[in-house]
Protein backbone atom coordinates (compact mmCIF):
# COMPACT_ATOMS: atom_id res chain seq x y z
CA UNK A 1 0.00 0.00 0.00
CA UNK A 2 3.09 2.60 1.07
CA UNK A 3 4.26 2.03 -2.79
CA UNK A 4 0.97 3.25 -4.38
CA UNK A 5 -0.25 5.77 -1.87
CA UNK A 6 1.43 8.67 -0.82
CA UNK A 7 0.33 7.36 2.98
CA UNK A 8 1.90 10.69 4.86
CA UNK A 9 0.89 12.96 2.20
CA UNK A 10 -3.19 11.55 2.10
CA UNK A 11 -3.31 11.20 6.54
CA UNK A 12 -2.31 14.93 6.21
CA UNK A 13 -5.07 15.94 4.17
CA UNK A 14 -7.57 14.22 5.95
CA UNK A 15 -6.02 15.92 8.93
CA UNK A 16 -6.42 19.15 7.11
CA UNK A 17 -9.95 18.03 5.88
CA UNK A 18 -10.73 17.69 10.09
CA UNK A 19 -9.30 20.61 11.01
CA UNK A 20 -12.24 22.66 8.52
CA UNK A 21 -14.61 21.08 10.62
CA UNK A 22 -13.04 22.24 13.58
CA UNK A 23 -13.02 25.66 12.53
CA UNK A 24 -16.15 25.67 11.16
CA UNK A 25 -17.56 24.43 14.65
CA UNK A 26 -15.45 27.14 16.81
CA UNK A 27 -16.32 30.11 14.58
CA UNK A 28 -19.77 29.21 14.81
CA UNK A 29 -20.07 28.85 18.27
CA UNK A 30 -18.09 32.24 19.05
CA UNK A 31 -20.25 33.81 16.92
CA UNK A 32 -23.70 33.04 18.20
CA UNK A 33 -24.20 36.02 20.29
CA UNK A 34 -23.27 37.76 17.69
CA UNK A 35 -25.52 36.82 14.52
CA UNK A 36 -28.35 36.51 17.36
CA UNK A 37 -27.86 40.19 18.22
CA UNK A 38 -27.82 41.20 14.93
CA UNK A 39 -30.44 39.13 13.20
CA UNK A 40 -32.65 39.40 16.39
CA UNK A 41 -33.02 35.58 16.37
CA UNK A 42 -34.27 33.92 20.05
CA UNK A 43 -31.49 31.22 21.39
CA UNK A 44 -33.95 28.39 19.46
CA UNK A 45 -33.37 30.14 16.23
CA UNK A 46 -30.06 29.87 16.53
CA UNK A 47 -30.27 26.63 17.35
CA UNK A 48 -32.18 26.00 14.63
CA UNK A 49 -29.75 27.56 12.30
CA UNK A 50 -26.35 26.01 13.96
CA UNK A 51 -27.84 22.42 13.88
CA UNK A 52 -28.76 22.86 10.16
CA UNK A 53 -24.97 22.32 10.35
CA UNK A 54 -25.13 18.64 11.62
CA UNK A 55 -27.48 17.26 9.96
CA UNK A 56 -26.15 18.64 6.65
CA UNK A 57 -22.77 16.61 7.91
CA UNK A 58 -25.59 13.40 7.97
CA UNK A 59 -26.77 14.12 4.83
CA UNK A 60 -22.74 14.40 3.17
CA UNK A 61 -22.22 11.07 4.53
CA UNK A 62 -24.92 9.60 2.93
CA UNK A 63 -21.67 9.29 0.23
CA UNK A 64 -19.80 6.75 2.71
CA UNK A 65 -21.41 3.44 1.30
CA UNK A 66 -20.38 4.84 -2.34
CA UNK A 67 -16.71 4.96 -1.83
CA UNK A 68 -16.11 2.19 -3.80
CA UNK A 69 -17.67 3.33 -6.55
CA UNK A 70 -17.35 6.69 -7.11
CA UNK A 71 -14.15 7.58 -5.29
CA UNK A 72 -12.74 8.84 -2.61
CA UNK A 73 -11.62 12.08 -4.95
CA UNK A 74 -14.57 12.42 -6.19
CA UNK A 75 -16.16 13.26 -3.43
CA UNK A 76 -13.57 15.52 -2.09
CA UNK A 77 -13.98 17.72 -5.10
CA UNK A 78 -17.49 17.82 -4.33
CA UNK A 79 -16.95 18.79 -1.04
CA UNK A 80 -14.82 21.23 -1.61
CA UNK A 81 -17.17 22.69 -4.03
CA UNK A 82 -19.70 22.65 -0.71
CA UNK A 83 -17.37 24.34 1.11
CA UNK A 84 -16.84 26.91 -0.80
CA UNK A 85 -20.30 27.76 -1.60
CA UNK A 86 -21.55 27.66 1.69
CA UNK A 87 -18.68 29.88 2.56
CA UNK A 88 -19.67 32.55 0.36
CA UNK A 89 -23.41 32.38 1.52
CA UNK A 90 -22.67 32.48 5.24
CA UNK A 91 -20.78 35.61 4.64
CA UNK A 92 -22.81 37.10 2.30
CA UNK A 93 -26.11 35.98 4.44
CA UNK A 94 -29.14 38.85 4.89
CA UNK A 95 -31.26 37.03 7.64
CA UNK A 96 -32.40 33.97 8.37
CA UNK A 97 -32.97 32.02 5.54
CA UNK A 98 -29.38 32.60 3.79
CA UNK A 99 -27.39 31.77 7.04
CA UNK A 100 -29.58 28.55 6.98
CA UNK A 101 -28.57 27.70 3.73
CA UNK A 102 -24.88 28.42 3.91
CA UNK A 103 -24.51 26.61 7.31
CA UNK A 104 -26.22 23.72 5.17
CA UNK A 105 -23.66 23.81 2.60
CA UNK A 106 -20.87 23.78 4.99
CA UNK A 107 -21.84 21.09 7.07
CA UNK A 108 -22.68 19.18 3.68
CA UNK A 109 -18.79 19.25 3.06
CA UNK A 110 -17.90 18.86 6.49
CA UNK A 111 -19.46 15.36 6.10
CA UNK A 112 -18.32 14.83 2.51
CA UNK A 113 -14.63 14.94 3.73
CA UNK A 114 -15.86 12.80 6.83
CA UNK A 115 -17.46 10.23 4.69
CA UNK A 116 -13.55 9.70 3.59
CA UNK A 117 -11.64 10.42 6.08
CA UNK A 118 -12.61 7.64 8.67
CA UNK A 119 -12.09 4.38 6.30
CA UNK A 120 -9.02 5.84 4.79
CA UNK A 121 -7.52 6.20 8.07
CA UNK A 122 -8.95 2.83 9.34
CA UNK A 123 -7.62 1.38 5.75
CA UNK A 124 -4.36 3.21 5.76
CA UNK A 125 -3.30 2.16 9.29
CA UNK A 126 -4.16 -1.15 10.18
CA UNK A 127 -2.20 -2.17 12.60
CA UNK A 128 -2.85 0.71 14.91
CA UNK A 129 -6.28 1.78 14.17
CA UNK A 130 -7.45 3.04 17.78
CA UNK A 131 -4.34 5.18 18.30
CA UNK A 132 -4.25 6.54 14.40
CA UNK A 133 -7.77 7.55 14.41
CA UNK A 134 -7.57 9.07 17.49
CA UNK A 135 -4.18 10.79 16.68
CA UNK A 136 -6.74 12.53 13.02
CA UNK A 137 -9.63 13.09 15.27
CA UNK A 138 -6.64 15.32 17.49
CA UNK A 139 -6.72 17.83 14.89
CA UNK A 140 -10.43 18.36 15.52
CA UNK A 141 -9.58 20.27 19.10
CA UNK A 142 -5.98 21.21 17.39
CA UNK A 143 -7.55 23.46 15.31
CA UNK A 144 -10.36 24.43 17.27
CA UNK A 145 -8.07 25.79 20.07
CA UNK A 146 -6.20 27.65 17.08
CA UNK A 147 -9.36 29.11 15.62
CA UNK A 148 -10.64 29.55 18.98
CA UNK A 149 -8.11 31.91 19.95
CA UNK A 150 -7.74 33.68 16.02
CA UNK A 151 -11.57 34.35 16.63
CA UNK A 152 -11.22 35.62 19.84
CA UNK A 153 -8.56 38.07 18.62
CA UNK A 154 -11.15 38.80 16.33
CA UNK A 155 -13.89 39.80 18.69
CA UNK A 156 -11.77 41.97 20.43
CA UNK A 157 -10.45 43.86 17.50
CA UNK A 158 -13.79 44.44 16.60
CA UNK A 159 -13.68 42.04 13.71
CA UNK A 160 -17.25 41.33 12.09
CA UNK A 161 -18.45 37.60 12.02
CA UNK A 162 -18.41 37.47 8.65
CA UNK A 163 -15.01 37.91 8.31
CA UNK A 164 -14.41 35.47 11.66
CA UNK A 165 -15.95 32.87 8.67
CA UNK A 166 -13.48 33.38 6.33
CA UNK A 167 -10.85 31.92 8.36
CA UNK A 168 -11.98 27.87 6.91
CA UNK A 169 -10.24 28.95 3.69
CA UNK A 170 -7.03 28.21 5.07
CA UNK A 171 -7.54 24.75 6.41
CA UNK A 172 -10.18 24.38 3.16
CA UNK A 173 -7.48 25.07 0.77
CA UNK A 174 -5.05 23.43 2.45
CA UNK A 175 -6.44 19.57 2.45
CA UNK A 176 -7.46 20.76 -1.52
CA UNK A 177 -3.87 21.43 -2.35
CA UNK A 178 -2.74 17.77 -0.10
CA UNK A 179 -5.19 16.03 -1.89
CA UNK A 180 -4.53 17.32 -5.62
CA UNK A 181 -3.00 14.45 -7.81
CA UNK A 182 -3.27 11.85 -5.42
CA UNK A 183 -4.59 8.19 -5.73
CA UNK A 184 -6.84 6.89 -3.30
CA UNK A 185 -7.17 3.31 -1.77
CA UNK A 186 -9.91 1.35 -2.54
CA UNK A 187 -11.89 0.83 0.82
CA UNK A 188 -10.80 -2.02 3.44
CA UNK A 189 -14.59 -4.05 2.40
CA UNK A 190 -13.79 -3.84 -0.95
CA UNK A 191 -9.94 -5.77 -0.60
CA UNK A 192 -11.42 -8.31 1.75
CA UNK A 193 -13.85 -9.49 -0.97
CA UNK A 194 -16.88 -8.87 1.02
CA UNK A 195 -20.29 -8.47 -0.89
CA UNK A 196 -22.79 -5.46 -0.64
CA UNK A 197 -24.82 -8.17 1.48
CA UNK A 198 -21.75 -8.96 3.94
CA UNK A 199 -21.60 -5.39 4.76
CA UNK A 200 -25.31 -5.02 5.51
CA UNK A 201 -25.64 -7.61 7.48
CA UNK A 202 -22.37 -6.30 9.68
CA UNK A 203 -23.89 -3.18 10.17
CA UNK A 204 -27.56 -5.12 11.33
CA UNK A 205 -25.77 -6.61 13.72
CA UNK A 206 -26.39 -6.09 17.62
CA UNK A 207 -23.19 -4.80 18.22
CA UNK A 208 -23.32 -2.53 15.24
CA UNK A 209 -26.88 -1.26 16.67
CA UNK A 210 -25.19 -1.49 20.51
CA UNK A 211 -22.40 1.20 18.39
CA UNK A 212 -24.82 3.21 16.75
CA UNK A 213 -26.99 3.91 20.09
CA UNK A 214 -23.90 4.78 22.03
CA UNK A 215 -22.60 7.66 19.12
CA UNK A 216 -25.99 8.88 19.19
CA UNK A 217 -25.66 10.24 23.07
CA UNK A 218 -21.51 10.48 22.49
CA UNK A 219 -21.56 12.65 19.35
CA UNK A 220 -23.77 15.27 21.06
CA UNK A 221 -22.02 14.85 24.24
CA UNK A 222 -18.99 16.40 22.76
CA UNK A 223 -20.08 18.50 19.83
CA UNK A 224 -23.26 20.14 20.62
CA UNK A 225 -21.96 21.34 24.21
CA UNK A 226 -18.71 22.49 22.46
CA UNK A 227 -21.11 24.50 20.39
CA UNK A 228 -23.11 25.94 23.25
CA UNK A 229 -20.60 26.67 25.61
CA UNK A 230 -19.86 30.16 24.77
CA UNK A 231 -23.42 30.76 25.33
CA UNK A 232 -23.56 29.50 28.38
CA UNK A 233 -20.88 30.71 30.07
CA UNK A 234 -21.45 34.01 28.89
CA UNK A 235 -22.23 35.74 31.99
CA UNK A 236 -19.71 33.81 34.51
CA UNK A 237 -17.16 36.37 34.54
CA UNK A 238 -15.06 34.26 32.34
CA UNK A 239 -13.97 34.93 28.65
CA UNK A 240 -16.58 32.00 27.19
CA UNK A 241 -13.87 31.06 23.80
CA UNK A 242 -11.11 30.64 26.49
CA UNK A 243 -13.01 27.99 27.90
CA UNK A 244 -13.76 26.33 24.42
CA UNK A 245 -10.25 26.58 23.84
CA UNK A 246 -8.80 25.02 27.09
CA UNK A 247 -12.05 22.18 26.08
CA UNK A 248 -10.48 21.70 23.19
CA UNK A 249 -6.79 22.12 23.79
CA UNK A 250 -7.51 18.90 26.80
CA UNK A 251 -9.33 17.01 23.80
CA UNK A 252 -6.71 17.28 21.61
CA UNK A 253 -3.98 16.03 24.14
CA UNK A 254 -5.82 13.13 25.21
CA UNK A 255 -6.29 11.96 21.18
CA UNK A 256 -2.70 12.81 19.85
CA UNK A 257 -1.12 10.70 22.95
CA UNK A 258 -3.97 7.91 23.05
CA UNK A 259 -1.49 4.89 22.15
CA UNK A 260 -0.48 4.10 25.80
CA UNK A 261 -4.16 4.29 27.05
CA UNK A 262 -5.08 2.04 24.62
CA UNK A 263 -2.18 -0.62 25.35
CA UNK A 264 -3.31 -0.34 28.89
CA UNK A 265 -7.22 -0.35 28.66
CA UNK A 266 -8.26 -1.62 25.12
CA UNK A 267 -10.44 0.09 23.10
CA UNK A 268 -13.51 -0.92 24.97
CA UNK A 269 -12.32 0.21 28.25
CA UNK A 270 -11.07 3.46 27.04
CA UNK A 271 -14.23 4.11 25.90
CA UNK A 272 -15.67 3.41 29.39
CA UNK A 273 -13.40 6.07 30.83
CA UNK A 274 -14.05 8.48 28.45
CA UNK A 275 -18.04 7.91 29.23
CA UNK A 276 -16.87 8.62 32.96
CA UNK A 277 -14.45 11.54 32.64
CA UNK A 278 -17.09 13.60 30.62
CA UNK A 279 -20.10 13.08 33.26
CA UNK A 280 -17.36 14.21 36.20
CA UNK A 281 -16.40 16.91 34.21
CA UNK A 282 -20.20 17.81 33.04
CA UNK A 283 -21.20 17.28 36.14
CA UNK A 284 -18.21 19.67 37.99
CA UNK A 285 -18.47 22.34 35.04
CA UNK A 286 -22.61 22.78 35.97
CA UNK A 287 -21.88 24.03 39.21
CA UNK A 288 -18.99 26.21 38.45
CA UNK A 289 -18.43 29.78 37.63
CA UNK A 290 -15.87 31.82 36.60
CA UNK A 291 -11.98 30.66 37.25
CA UNK A 292 -13.46 27.58 39.07
CA UNK A 293 -14.92 25.94 35.82
CA UNK A 294 -11.11 25.63 34.16
CA UNK A 295 -10.40 22.53 36.14
CA UNK A 296 -13.51 20.84 35.00
CA UNK A 297 -13.65 22.17 31.59
CA UNK A 298 -10.18 20.43 31.36
CA UNK A 299 -11.66 16.76 32.37
CA UNK A 300 -14.59 17.35 30.64
CA UNK A 301 -12.51 18.39 27.22
CA UNK A 302 -9.30 15.07 28.52
CA UNK A 303 -12.46 12.64 28.80
CA UNK A 304 -15.13 13.35 26.11
CA UNK A 305 -12.05 13.46 23.63
CA UNK A 306 -11.87 9.90 23.55
CA UNK A 307 -15.67 8.83 22.88
CA UNK A 308 -16.30 9.34 19.02
CA UNK A 309 -13.26 8.52 17.57
CA UNK A 310 -12.77 5.43 19.84
CA UNK A 311 -16.20 4.21 18.54
CA UNK A 312 -14.64 4.47 14.88
CA UNK A 313 -12.06 2.28 15.86
CA UNK A 314 -13.78 0.15 17.61
CA UNK A 315 -16.02 -0.70 15.16
CA UNK A 316 -13.44 -1.20 12.43
CA UNK A 317 -11.58 -3.70 14.77
CA UNK A 318 -14.87 -5.81 15.70
CA UNK A 319 -16.69 -5.31 12.45
CA UNK A 320 -14.27 -4.76 9.63
CA UNK A 321 -16.95 -5.62 7.24
CA UNK A 322 -19.46 -2.78 8.22
CA UNK A 323 -16.88 -0.97 5.83
CA UNK A 324 -18.00 2.60 4.70
CA UNK A 325 -21.43 1.94 4.90
CA UNK A 326 -20.33 1.65 9.02
CA UNK A 327 -18.38 4.59 9.66
CA UNK A 328 -20.84 6.76 7.63
CA UNK A 329 -23.92 5.29 9.52
CA UNK A 330 -21.81 5.98 12.94
CA UNK A 331 -21.49 9.35 11.84
CA UNK A 332 -25.02 10.06 10.27
CA UNK A 333 -26.37 8.90 13.21
CA UNK A 334 -24.11 11.05 15.40
CA UNK A 335 -24.03 14.19 13.62
CA UNK A 336 -28.30 13.73 13.36
CA UNK A 337 -28.43 13.22 17.33
CA UNK A 338 -26.51 16.17 17.52
CA UNK A 339 -28.19 18.45 15.25
CA UNK A 340 -31.61 18.07 17.11
CA UNK A 341 -29.49 18.23 20.59
CA UNK A 342 -27.87 21.50 19.01
CA UNK A 343 -31.54 22.61 19.12
CA UNK A 344 -32.91 21.19 22.31
CA UNK A 345 -30.23 23.05 23.94
CA UNK A 346 -31.22 26.42 22.80
CA UNK A 347 -34.62 25.71 23.39
CA UNK A 348 -33.85 24.61 27.28
CA UNK A 349 -31.62 27.45 28.03
CA UNK A 350 -34.50 29.83 26.86
CA UNK A 351 -36.68 28.09 28.87
CA UNK A 352 -34.40 27.92 31.92
CA UNK A 353 -33.76 31.82 31.59
CA UNK A 354 -37.68 33.09 31.16
CA UNK A 355 -38.15 30.94 34.34
CA UNK A 356 -35.31 32.35 36.63
CA UNK A 357 -36.12 35.87 35.31
CA UNK A 358 -40.06 35.21 36.49
CA UNK A 359 -38.52 34.07 39.64
CA UNK A 360 -37.00 37.86 39.87
CA UNK A 361 -33.94 37.31 39.01
CA UNK A 362 -31.94 39.96 36.88
CA UNK A 363 -30.91 39.05 33.58
CA UNK A 364 -26.90 38.15 33.99
CA UNK A 365 -27.56 35.46 37.00
CA UNK A 366 -30.64 34.09 35.57
CA UNK A 367 -28.35 33.23 31.93
CA UNK A 368 -25.82 31.76 34.36
CA UNK A 369 -28.54 29.76 36.60
CA UNK A 370 -29.91 28.38 33.56
CA UNK A 371 -26.31 27.56 31.49
CA UNK A 372 -25.67 25.40 34.75
CA UNK A 373 -28.97 23.67 34.67
CA UNK A 374 -28.88 23.34 30.88
CA UNK A 375 -25.68 21.10 31.82
CA UNK A 376 -26.81 19.17 34.19
CA UNK A 377 -29.11 17.91 31.07
CA UNK A 378 -26.34 17.52 29.36
CA UNK A 379 -24.69 15.37 31.79
CA UNK A 380 -27.06 12.86 31.04
CA UNK A 381 -25.89 11.80 28.46
CA UNK A 382 -22.53 10.33 29.27
CA UNK A 383 -23.80 9.08 32.35
CA UNK A 384 -26.10 6.48 30.22
CA UNK A 385 -22.65 5.74 28.15
CA UNK A 386 -21.06 4.42 31.47
CA UNK A 387 -23.68 2.09 32.07
CA UNK A 388 -23.48 1.14 28.25
CA UNK A 389 -20.07 0.75 27.91
CA UNK A 390 -19.90 -1.06 31.05
CA UNK A 391 -21.46 -4.21 29.93
CA UNK A 392 -19.48 -3.47 26.67
CA UNK A 393 -16.10 -4.28 28.61
CA UNK A 394 -18.09 -7.17 30.21
CA UNK A 395 -18.78 -8.58 26.94
CA UNK A 396 -15.21 -8.12 25.47
CA UNK A 397 -13.65 -10.01 28.72
CA UNK A 398 -16.14 -12.89 28.35
CA UNK A 399 -15.59 -12.95 24.51
CA UNK A 400 -11.56 -13.25 25.40
CA UNK A 401 -12.17 -16.13 28.08
CA UNK A 402 -14.45 -18.32 25.72
CA UNK A 403 -11.95 -17.93 22.88
CA UNK A 404 -9.09 -18.62 25.38
CA UNK A 405 -10.90 -21.97 26.31
CA UNK A 406 -11.70 -23.06 22.69
CA UNK A 407 -7.59 -23.06 21.84
CA UNK A 408 -6.86 -24.41 25.02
Amino acid sequence: MTQLYNTPRLFTGCCAALSAVAVSVVTRANIIPLVTAEFGFTNAEMGAVAGTAFWGFALGLVAGPFCDHLGMGRILRVALTAHLVGIALSMTATGYHSLYVGTLAIGLGNGLTASVGNPLIANLFREHRAAKINRFHAWYPIASVLGGLTVFTFTQAQIGWRWQLALMLLPVGTYATLFFGQYFPPTERKQMGASAKDMVQACASPLCLCLLGCIALGNPTEVATTQWVSALFSDTGLPPILLLVLVCAAMGMGRYFASPLVRHTGTEGLLLLSAFLSFGGLSLMAISHGIWALGPAALFGYGVGFLIPTTYAFLAENLPKAGALGTSLLAAVGMTSTSVMVRLIGSHYDWHIAQFQAQGMAQGIAKMAAGSATLQLVALMPLVLVAAYSGLVVWKRHQRTSLLKTAG
